[in-house]
């Protein structure tokens, strides 16, 4: 299976926001909701990962790069322990198809099999990894940062993950606060710098739930670099089930 979808853009996977009434001024300005609600100009958000014990998450991804190049994907992230302002998740794969087929049962039972385990702070930087996949301990899947004051929406800041034991740095923007289906949810910019073999068309959309801290979807367009050197367009769009 060929590996086209850079292993740091499951860093956002996690991004945590904990919504939340500071007296903070940051600037910035209101958003709308998408029920029309309008956001108060002095309401502000603290960004914090804050999932609870027993709490699982369960994504379907979907990324189409080219001819020959689709996959769809099932994954799960539990949380395993809560103890202090740290979470240990564990990430698995469920299901996989590639170009419209089922995964061989071989290739789905290995890779259900490589689950990946992380520690992390309420901050969102990776304490530990453990992981069954091959390199995985090296990847430092998740590593996202979060500002350290609470922001309004059309706030700016900047972080880092760490992606195959390097630092990479990425730029953060709360655009605006939305409703759907009952829930508050943040929708986050996110532009990362030096994604290997990829460039981004914009930044990645993720929208997270305000009330768990917990990825509600993602969406991104750009270009991947193929063997023959070749930009090819790419999109990958993921959201809870």
């Amino acid at each position: 299976m060929q590996k086209f979808i850079p292993i740091a853009l499951l860093a956002i996977l996690v991004v945590g926001c904990k919504g939340g009434d500071s007296t903070a001024a940051t600037g910035g300005s209101a958003g709308t909701t998408s029920s029309n609600t309008s956001v108060s100009a002095d309401k502000t958000y603290t960004f914090k990962l804050a999932p609870k014990q027993g709490d699982k998450f369960s994504y379907a991804m979907k990324v189409d790069g080219g001819p020959q190049q689709q996959m769809e994907m099932g994954m799960t992230i539990t949380c395993d322990k809560v103890e202090g302002d740290k979470s240990t998740l564990t990430m698995a794969i469920d299901a996989v198809k590639m170009n419209g087929q089922d995964a061989p049962a071989s290739v789905l039972e290995a890779m259900k099999q490589a689950t990946t385990t992380m520690e992390m702070d309420s901050t969102g930087k990776t304490l530990s990894v453990k992981s069954a996949m091959p390199g995985g301990q090296n990847q430092g899947l998740i590593g996202a940062s979060f500002p350290p004051k609470a922001v309004k929406v059309g706030d700016e800041w900047e972080g880092s993950t760490n992606a195959s034991g390097k630092e990479s740095k990425a730029k953060y923007k709360l655009a605006s606060v939305e409703s759907a289906g009952g829930k508050e949810l943040a929708v986050l910019e996110v532009t990362p710098e030096d994604v290997e073999k990829l460039t981004l068309d914009g930044p990645i959309i993720v929208k997270v739930d305000v009330a768990n801290g917990m990825t509600h979807s993602l969406s991104m367009k750009g270009k991947n670099k193929g063997p023959d050197g070749k930009d090819i367009p790419m999109t990958m769009e993921m959201s809870l089930k």
